[in-house]
């Protein structure tokens, strides 16, 4: 747009710069335009505006506002009128007859030493939990997490490099093997060493004869202002560098989690009876999956299994009640009153919050409803035209021979 205003490549540069220093809001920002390839600046205009009508033809005018809209955080604000209402005795009926949710609930009761469940819990009070939802939900964790991470643990060993190409058909796309072993650094390796670099560089800033000359002719108070302003760029610049390892984590993980699902079904029958073995209770010894600086995982296939070993023998102890009703009221009254466990699900377990059931809090007001809705068609509009135009992009891109 800049290019396409102005005639004067200077004056181009100008707003350009005007505006980058505008939005950009730390030291550590670079603008950078090399054009080549053009006779004139009229050329390269001209080429800039066709471009620039091809991009509104066929992504932009699909959604008004497109780039200029806010469609994710404004659904995410919306989102948060439904989280004001979590509170709610009815809102938390509806999320606590999820066994999940329930489970954590009932974990962070008894970490607090709430006296109402210890109670429910040394027998005092006639009360049992679910056993057959609890039970449930512990399986439900230890199938989803053989299925997530099938490709780079025990199924992987039958996938070598040989049988995979036989069955290209079959195994999903060519090269996908490859995706297993290219998996991103952990995200807490990420954020120790990117932080860790930071804080050198800044610990030698400060130490730097230019830092020392700058402050010698400041009172006190601006000494602190100016150490407050490295401070503040610091973390801009860490946060900046570790959101976008961690988009492009994000975007692998899908993309192998999509791998994974094309190889659990290929290898089915192996994948069934893995599964078989460890709902029968069979102890877990050659399979565990060992985290490895190429695959990261959060936990082994051991300890998730040892967790439903432990649910299970836990449950006749538990089924000496048959009144299962207190321990919810218990919980309800625990989750009504206590902020830091609805944020926990709300930040940590969204998917465990339906959807129907933010629909139907917002439905209480016919605006956010219509607004719901609107906002919801719209995000999924924009997913849609960016994965468009990164495929076309990437399509068309070849790299220039300078």
């Amino acid at each position: 747009m800049a290019i396409d205003m102005y005639n004067d490549p200077v004056a181009a540069m100008k707003f350009l710069t005007d505006q980058y220093n505008m939005l950009s809001k730390d030291d550590s920002s670079t603008l950078a335009l090399y054009g080549c390839g053009y006779e004139t600046y009229a050329d390269f205009q001209a080429a800039v505006r066709k471009r620039m009508a091809v991009i509104k033809e066929k992504y932009v005018s699909q959604l008004p506002g497109l780039l200029d809209v806010d469609y994710v955080g404004d659904l995410e604000r919306l989102y948060g009128k439904a989280f004001e209402k979590f509170s709610d005795e009815g809102v938390a009926r509806r999320l606590l007859s999820s066994p999940e949710v329930l489970s954590i609930v009932v974990n962070d009761m008894d970490k607090r030493k709430y006296a109402p469940y210890r109670e429910i819990k040394n027998g005092t009070a006639h009360a049992a939990p679910d056993t057959t939802a609890i039970k449930d939900a512990a399986w439900a964790r230890l199938v989803e997490y053989v299925k997530n991470n099938w490709l780079i643990g025990e199924g992987i060993r039958k996938y070598i490099p040989e049988i995979r190409n036989k069955h290209i058909e079959r195994c999903g796309k060519k090269g996908g093997y490859k995706m297993a072993s290219e998996m991103p650094s952990p995200l807490t390796s990420l954020y120790k060493s990117t932080i860790q670099t930071q804080l050198t560089k800044l610990d030698g800033a400060y130490r730097s004869d230019d830092y020392l000359d700058m402050l010698a002719g400041l009172e006190r108070a601006e000494q602190l202002d100016t150490a407050s302003d490295y401070i503040v760029a610091l973390k801009k610049q860490v946060l900046s560098l570790v959101d976008k390892e961690i988009e492009a984590y994000m975007q692998f993980r899908d993309e192998q989690q999509s791998l994974a699902r094309e190889y659990l079904e290929f290898d089915k029958e192996t994948v069934d009876g893995l599964l078989a073995r460890l709902e029968n209770l069979e102890r877990v010894e050659n399979m565990t999956w060992a985290a490895n600086p190429a695959c990261p995982i959060p936990m082994g296939l051991k300890q998730v299994h040892e967790e439903y070993i432990r649910v299970c023998e836990n449950l006749p102890e538990a089924e000496k009640s048959d009144d299962g009703g207190a321990l919810l009221d218990v919980a309800i009254k625990y989750w009504c009153g206590n902020k830091n466990v609805q944020a926990f699900i709300w930040n940590q377990f969204r998917e465990l919050v339906p959807d129907a059931l933010i629909e139907e809090i917002l439905s209480a007001n016919p605006r956010d409803a219509a607004e719901l809705k609107r906002l919801t068609a719209a995000v999924a509009t924009r997913e849609m035209i960016y994965s468009q135009y990164i495929n076309e992009y990437n399509r068309n891109y070849r790299p220039s021979r300078l």
